[in-house]
């Protein structure tokens, strides 16, 4: 049987700076958050994303957790 055990979580934010103007494509930009608490709810983490927001001038794109497991036999 395979387990998992989570190490990891990041917070990030796609933040949309511009579009470019010979391709008309929309320019992004990410900020990344290392070393969040892996027990941290989603809804706290959307929370933090919310609070660095609201000094943000740039338009949010996205608010993403990326969480990093390793798998191991047990």
């Amino acid at each position: 049987m395979v387990t998992a055990d989570l190490r990891s979580s990041q917070l990030r934010l796609v933040l949309a700076i511009g579009t470019d103007p010979v391709s008309g494509r929309s320019i992004q930009k990410t900020k990344s958050f290392s070393n969040i608490k892996t027990s941290s709810t989603d809804e706290a983490i959307f929370n933090i994303a919310q609070a660095f927001l609201s000094v943000q001038t740039s338009p949010l794109a996205n608010i993403s957790r990326n969480d990093v497991s390793h798998l191991h036999l047990s």
